[in-house]
């Protein structure tokens, strides 16, 4: 699971990321109205490699898309070609990676993070949505590869 995040003045944030030919339009999205940062997690490997490949992916620009976070110690090759690790961010509750295969429906991944020993409080805005539920797992180091998410 990788967490993307984009500086954005509003509420959202569209962009068009080239994949197969066509575009695919990923939303970020802000966890409060407050933030500054809007977030998009994916686990899909294919995905995750047309967004480090678009031209928002590390610009410097105004539309700028960096990796907030990567499940793990994981490798990856900036736009400019250099290596870098990613680590889960300063403060991000450190457990050992768990795989949850039963989940298929966001309110049973809600009650996993809301569990223990996650304990994320039950009125946390971030589980207020999917991508929050999943930005939210992916802090923890837990994935739901069977969840389905729409498209």
């Amino acid at each position: 699971m990788k967490i993307y995040s984009l500086v954005t003045l509003g509420k959202e944030h569209t962009l068009p990321i080239p994949l197969n030919g066509k575009n695919k339009y990923i939303k970020f999205l802000k966890e409060a109205r407050t933030d500054t940062e809007a977030f998009f997690s994916t686990p899909d490997k294919t995905l995750q490699e047309a967004i480090e490949g678009s031209q928002f992916f590390e610009s410097g620009g105004e539309e700028n898309i960096k990796l907030f976070f990567s499940t793990g110690e994981e490798e990856t090759i900036t736009q400019k070609g250099e290596k870098q690790t990613q680590k889960p961010p300063k403060g991000a509750k450190e457990f050992e990676p768990a795989e949850f295969p039963d989940v298929i429906e966001f309110k049973q991944a809600k009650d996993v993070l809301t569990g223990e020993p996650y304990n994320v409080g039950k009125t946390s805005k971030s589980l207020a949505s999917p991508e929050g539920i999943l930005a939210k797992a992916g802090e923890l180091g837990i994935s739901f590869p069977n969840l389905k998410v729409a498209e």
